[in-house]
């Protein structure tokens, strides 16, 4: 907020609008790590200011207003849709993408965006239109979301049907590019003391990916051969960048109940799961859910104990070997 504010300052300073200041205040922020747990963040207050300023600029507007232009705005939504898919497929087309892609993407874009509302209103406030305008745009906003909604819906149907025409633009060196997303990998959340070890572990075979919040793990993790996102598990944003349905191990360090909900109730039935549980009641509920394996500190540091215990009865000089062994990698931990 206080980058925003600085932004919003400068821009005035500047004569230019507190819009332009906060847009450049969130270019600026973009390039941080911790650009998608922001998003988050201010996400609430996206959707407030935005359902505020739909709301203003209905109230502005008359049924009467919406009927004068009914007939325009019919009209001008048949041809601002056909013209929008004509003209997106055939500049995507252009491209040497595959036709099915240039239709799909073609149909996405039929409707006009909340932009031009925002346009409009400026406008009218500005005193470039008249008021009754916007009662124009609106319908015309309405007729294009509502239609696309069901084209974007059924768009796997309209495909099938328009075939014959696509088969007309197929061609070898059309081929979509291939984007490379993580799969096969390994999502570990939380980074701390005990998870790097098992990151160095497992990255020898597979791609690894860490999800942290911890913001002194910055800069190390940055510079390490890791995927990371950082930001909260729990967010909807975080976990889609994770790609969770084509993980093949999900490892979660986190004490929070939420998010080892989170990891069972978005991760593929074949993807391997380990989660954390505090009490036994937790970790009988996680079980039962669908975890792999709940890792519960008081067990493994009791299993431990008594193995070293056995260990020392039995061989006193293994134990110390033991023991120095792991007093090596602790202060191999602490350079």
């Amino acid at each position: 907020m206080a980058w925003a504010f600085l932004f919003i300052s400068l821009s005035s300073y500047l004569n230019l609008s507190m819009e332009i200041g906060a847009f450049l205040a969130g270019l600026g922020l973009a390039s941080v790590p911790y650009s998608r747990e922001l998003q988050e963040r201010v996400r609430p207050l996206t959707d407030l200011f935005m359902a505020i300023f739909f709301v203003n600029f209905g109230i502005g507007i008359t049924g009467g207003s919406l009927n004068t232009y009914f007939f325009e705005a019919v009209v001008a939504s048949v041809v601002l849709m056909a013209a929008k898919f004509v003209i997106f497929f055939l500049t995507i087309d252009r491209f040497k993408f595959t036709p099915e892609t240039s239709f799909r993407a073609s149909v996405n874009m039929g409707q006009i965006s909340e932009f031009g509302l925002i346009l409009m209103s400026l406008a009218i406030t500005r005193g470039y239109v008249e008021q009754e305008v916007s009662g124009f745009i609106s319908m015309v906003a309405i007729l294009t979301m509502g239609s696309s909604a069901y084209l974007m819906r059924d768009k796997d149907y309209l495909e099938q049907k328009v075939q014959p025409v696509l088969d007309f633009f197929k061609s070898e060196e059309k081929q979509d590019v291939d984007v490379e997303r993580l799969e096969d990998h390994v999502v570990v959340i939380g980074y701390e003391e005990n998870t790097k070890r098992l990151c160095r572990k497992l990255s020898e075979n597979h791609q690894v990916l860490v999800v942290d919040d911890d913001p002194t793990n910055t800069e190390e993790l940055a510079e390490s051969d890791y995927e990371y996102i950082y930001g909260d598990f729990k967010h909807g944003e975080i976990r889609e960048g994770a790609n969770l349905q084509k993980a093949k191990y999900i490892i979660s360090f986190s004490k929070e109940k939420q998010v080892s909900k989170a990891v069972l109730d978005n991760s593929n039935r074949e993807t391997v799961t380990i989660v954390r549980a505090d009490n036994f009641e937790d970790a009988s509920e996680l079980y039962d859910i669908g975890a792999d394996y709940v890792i519960m500190e008081n067990i493994l540091a009791g299993n431990r104990i008594s193995e070293y215990l056995e260990l020392y009865l039995e061989d006193r000089e293994v134990f110390l070997d033991e023991a120095e062994a792991e007093l090596d990698y602790i202060r191999d931990e602490e350079k």
